[in-house]
């Protein structure tokens, strides 16, 4: 019997160390799943985070409906943002931030009439207020463009 206790312990031992490699690779393994994790989430959230928002208020002190549409820089698309009723003043809420730098475009009656380039300190001395330039007014009646009719609905008075 000598032999079978001898045996038994070599098994014993074998047995033990295995279970002892089985767990050293599970913490591993799950070590590294935890890290794979983090890691995904920290790309994922640097990838896809939502961008911030602002609202800009937007005074068109011309005769024209005046569409708007921004940009943040040259090449990029444009994002058609609203359109302001003649001789009125309108919030666009819920833009997304553009960030450093914006230009819009304003067009009427499927016109362009201009951009415009700010920074983004000049919006935010501004306190996000944007007047609509005189020259886009100027520019759409230099081409003959008629007026816009007057609106029935009620509208902030400028």
């Amino acid at each position: 019997m000598k032999g079978v206790s001898a045996m038994v312990t070599r098994t014993g031992a074998r047995t033990h160390e295995a279970r002892r490699t089985a767990r050293r690779l599970l913490e591993y393994d799950v070590t590294t799943l935890v890290v794979a994790g983090l890691v995904t989430t920290l790309v994922w959230l640097a990838i896809f985070h939502e961008p911030g928002r602002v609202d800009i208020e937007v005074t068109n002190p011309t005769g024209y409906d005046i569409a708007i549409e921004v940009q943040s820089r040259p090449g990029e698309g444009w994002m058609p943002i609203g359109t302001i009723p003649r001789e009125s003043k309108r919030g666009l809420a819920e833009l997304f931030d553009l960030g450093s730098h914006w230009t819009f475009r304003f067009s009427a009656q499927g016109i362009r009439a201009g951009t415009a380039d700010f920074s983004r300190s000049d919006l935010e001395a501004a306190q996000w207020k944007l007047d609509i330039p005189p020259a886009i007014d100027r520019l759409l009646h230099d081409r003959g463009v008629p007026l816009s009719p007057l609106s029935t609905a009620a509208r902030p008075e400028l």
